[in-house]
């Protein structure tokens, strides 16, 4: 439980850092800018091109920390086996409802023909009985002809 906590903990942690490396991509590449156009006298175009070399360089820790989390979304899959989504999702509900219809129409045909197989059974044992009870009559009615 102990290990499993502090996991949690280390993903959070990762999501952190992700936030903290985008603002910070982006204001040194905005302030570091306007400091190169203050110093070349090239207001504002330094400034701009640091704001998108900043947000460049968020979008490539974006990707990074994507790449990083699903290498150990893979590893984990890989040790633990899949686990089932903590949220089913519309489709996974849909599939739900598909196999338990499945399962309630074999339930259905499983009782019909069980309840046919008695039906079955009854009434061989009522023809049985049929057949005994008329086999006795003929039976008792040659024992008084006699």
């Amino acid at each position: 439980m102990r290990k499993q906590r502090i996991e949690i903990y280390r993903g959070l942690g990762g999501y952190g850092t992700l936030g903290l490396e985008i603002v910070l991509s982006v204001l040194i590449g905005l302030f570091g800018g306007r400091w190169l156009d203050e110093r070349f006298g090239t207001e504002p175009w330094l400034g701009v091109l640091g704001f998108v070399l900043g947000a460049g360089a968020a979008v490539r820790s974006v990707q990074r920390t994507q790449r990083d989390l699903r290498r150990v979304a893979e590893k984990e899959e890989r040790e633990q086996g899949n686990p089932a989504p903590l949220y089913a999702t519309e489709k996974d509900r849909l599939e739900q409802i598909e196999e338990r219809k499945l399962r309630l129409e074999r339930m259905l045909i499983d009782k019909y023909a069980l309840e046919a197989e008695l039906a079955a059974e009854a009434e061989a044992k009522a023809r049985a009985e049929a057949e005994g009870a008329t086999s006795e009559a003929e039976g008792g009615a040659g024992d008084r002809a006699r």
